[in-house]
């Protein structure tokens, strides 16, 4: 009677068995699709997110060119001769007439400091105060930002 009852569980058992193996490959087989699938998209989605990136970038410079093309036309118009003789004359002036009137302010403002600043030494020490007065203060620092800029700029153009 054990052997019946065993034949019989194992009958019933293997009657199962290919069913539940099938199954459970079957189940797996469906995961590691799953998880290609999750890892396609994923790859998917990020190759489209490079290739908006570059888009975004691309149209960037675009805008950029065609900044620096009106840019450049509008510095193209502001040179071109109207025919107007004294339009023409004062646009060639203006420039140059407005660089020389600030030169000559700063000239002017710095004399003026320098006096007030020299006037009130009296003594050798004084003197030393009074350069580092000077070249401390606000007219100081734009000489030597004017300076710095022209030797700056005259060594890199030599570059």
């Amino acid at each position: 009677m054990l052997t019946a009852a065993v034949s019989s569980i194992v009958g019933l058992v293997s009657g199962f068995a290919p069913k539940l193996v099938k199954e459970f490959t079957d189940s797996r087989s469906h995961k590691r699709e799953m998880e290609s699938l999750r890892l396609q998209t994923e790859l998917q989605l990020k190759i489209a997110e490079k290739e908006g990136n570059t888009r975004v970038a691309e149209m960037d410079r675009k805008i950029e060119i065609a900044a620096y093309d009106a840019q450049a036309g509008i510095a193209k118009a502001s040179l071109r001769k109207t025919g107007i003789k004294f339009v023409d004359a004062w646009n060639g002036v203006l420039r140059p007439f407005t660089v020389t009137l600030i030169i000559l302010l700063f000239v002017g403002m710095s004399t003026a400091y320098s006096y007030a600043v020299f006037s009130a030494v009296e003594t050798l020490a004084d003197i030393r105060g009074a350069v580092e007065l000077l070249w401390g203060s606000l007219i100081g620092e734009a000489i030597q930002a004017v300076l710095g800029f022209l030797f700056g700029y005259r060594s890199g153009r030599k570059l």
